[in-house]
């Protein structure tokens, strides 16, 4: 501005000054007119830019919450499904194990009231003994023909259990004889449920994070499958578990492989198809909480359970 003035004062001052001092200072005039258009120009697309700028700045800021609150809410779904599953498992696995239990028990059970039965007639036919005429004599024939039926049921049933203890013995005999050193060899061998069960881990099977067999594990299922390819009054499922580490997707997709892997060995090993069922659990039956490694690696493994089938007594 005070340039502005001193050339307007000058050029009030035109006779005084030279022609050619005159223009130098004329041009030097609509420079400066030009840069301060030129200045005003930048300035308003700066002020332009820090809008945009601040706008931009909350949008970010804006987009940042909103990708927490989705965090947050993905990280919430995630722990309800896995809950979910986990008691979905849960009720599933209780409702096997007291199905499973129950075809033993029930007949036990049913040998109990036969029991019963029978002998509240034995006594009601005691009671009667002094009871005379054709028609206590009739009674006592179709009373008699009653205990007789029920002593046969009774037989079968025993028989039946007989048989089912007797498998169940065998089977848990022939694990040991061909595993005598089980557990030193990340193996374990139990009976419960009405059911033998060989529990591998995965050490001895697989690599961390593959489903292909090493050498040691087709050893073991080779083994194990020539000393039960022969047993057609035993039906096998295998499992394949994870521990929690890694997504839920990844470790059912694990743990079916792996005992996909083991079915196939035991077929080709001699063993029959229909006789096997292959089944992934994931992570959701452990046997110790995944909160240390050594849980963890407790959690990694492949069980093999041994099912009677029961007995047909004609």
């Amino acid at each position: 501005m005070i340039k502005s003035l001193a050339v307007a004062l000058c050029l009030s001052a035109v006779a005084c000054v030279p022609t050619k001092k005159f223009t130098e200072l004329e041009e030097a005039n609509n420079r400066i007119k030009d840069e301060n258009k030129s200045l005003h120009t930048v300035m308003e697309e700066n002020d332009y830019l820090q809008q945009n700028l601040l706008v931009a700045e909350r949008n970010l800021r804006t987009a940042y919450k909103e990708l927490e609150m989705l965090k947050i809410s993905n990280s919430r779904l995630s722990k309800d499904f896995d809950d979910l599953y986990n008691r979905y498992e849960l009720l599933v696995n209780e409702n096997n194990s007291l199905a499973e239990a129950s075809a033993f028990e029930k007949m036990e059970m049913e040998k109990t009231l036969n029991d019963l039965e029978l002998n509240n007639q034995l006594f009601e036919y005691k009671s009667k003994g002094s009871m005379e005429g054709s028609n206590w004599e009739v009674e006592r024939t179709i009373m008699e023909e009653d205990i007789m039926e029920k002593d046969a049921r009774l037989e079968m049933m025993q028989e039946r259990i007989d048989y089912y203890e007797q498998v169940l013995i065998e089977m848990e005999g022939t694990l040991n004889l061909t595993f005598p050193n089980a557990e030193e060899n990340n193996m374990n061998i139990t009976k419960k449920n009405n059911k033998v069960y060989l529990t591998i881990s995965q050490e001895l099977l697989f690599k961390k994070g593959s489903a292909k067999l090493d050498k040691e594990g087709k050893e073991t299922i080779k083994k194990f499958a020539q000393e039960f390819k022969d047993k057609e009054n035993i039906e096998f499922v295998v499992e394949g578990h994870a521990d929690s580490d890694g997504s839920s997707a990844k470790n059912w997709e694990l743990s079916t492989k792996r005992a996909i892997a083991v079915v196939e060995l035991m077929i080709n090993s001699g063993m029959d198809p229909k006789t096997i069922i292959a089944s992934g659990r994931s992570s959701y039956m452990p046997l110790a909480p995944n909160d240390t490694e050594a849980n963890k690696a407790k959690n990694r493994r492949t069980e093999i359970i041994l099912i009677p089938k029961p007995k047909e007594i004609k």
